[in-house]
């Protein structure tokens, strides 16, 4: 079994997570909240998911790699997190393939490639980029929070995520 992961919101409403424009439409309060992460990058909401034909703000986020190995490669860098994180853990196989995408850093900044989701190719996926520790140590080094998935492949889901028989795991 492949799983992915969401961080458990503290504010989840309706039993679901929604990606951020429908969130806006159903519980504007927690928009306003949520989309405040990308207050000085907007132009990131405006980017396009090709394969999904919709825009970034019209998925859900989601990884491969386990929170615990993500915890642990934070902290290693440098960083401290002093509670426990929690995860809801999602089979792969109870979502729409066809809605799925990764969104993979090529290496040139920001930029990104889009793939199918492709169980066969889980490894890289789940894997951390030396990019991501080498960025997580500039940032930390430099007194500033990091972004916590960077450079990471992003696992995008079009579509709403029902959260009620979901498993939650912890990375302590």
């Amino acid at each position: 079994m492949q799983y992915l992961y969401h961080a458990v919101p503290n504010d989840l409403k309706d039993d679901k997570l929604y990606a951020l424009n429908t969130l806006k439409e159903k519980h504007p309060d927690l928009y306003r909240i949520k989309n405040a992460k990308y207050e000085g990058r907007e132009e990131v909401t405006q980017q396009s998911i090709p394969l999904l034909d919709c825009l970034w703000n019209d998925v859900i986020f989601l990884t491969a790699v386990h929170p615990q190995t993500l915890l642990d490669a934070y902290r290693k860098a440098g960083g401290s997190v002093d509670h426990s994180l929690r995860y809801f853990q999602i089979d792969v196989d109870s979502l729409q393939k066809d809605n799925l995408v990764v969104a993979s850093y090529t290496g040139d900044g920001y930029k990104k490639t889009y793939e199918l989701y492709n169980t066969d190719n889980i490894k890289g996926y789940s894997t951390i980029p030396g990019a991501t520790i080498d960025y997580f140590t500039k940032e930390l080094t430099q007194g500033r929070q990091p972004l916590y998935y960077a450079y990471i492949p992003h696992v995008l889901y079009k579509g709403a995520i029902g959260t009620k028989n979901l498993p939650i795991i912890e990375a302590v």
